[in-house]
């Protein structure tokens, strides 16, 4: 029950907040999480990033990786 999203949906349903306002903190809440995920994601070296458009590319870099 530690998940995005569970607390800020016991807030409205005791009534604590409404509804909008704990839409509003569960974006903001994903939107953090998701700053400090590409944050540690971008000190490991050991990722390479492709671009999602590029299948070629991605499809070499996967099949390098598997073998």
């Amino acid at each position: 029950m530690s998940g995005i999203g569970y607390r800020q949906m016991g807030y409205f349903l005791r009534g604590e907040m409404s509804l909008p306002e704990a839409v509003e903190i569960l974006k903001r809440d994903t939107k953090r999480y998701a700053k400090r995920q590409m944050t540690w994601f971008k000190r490991d070296q050991r990722i390479v990033w492709i671009d999602g458009l590029d299948e070629r590319n991605a499809e070499e870099l996967a099949r390098e990786f598997l073998d």
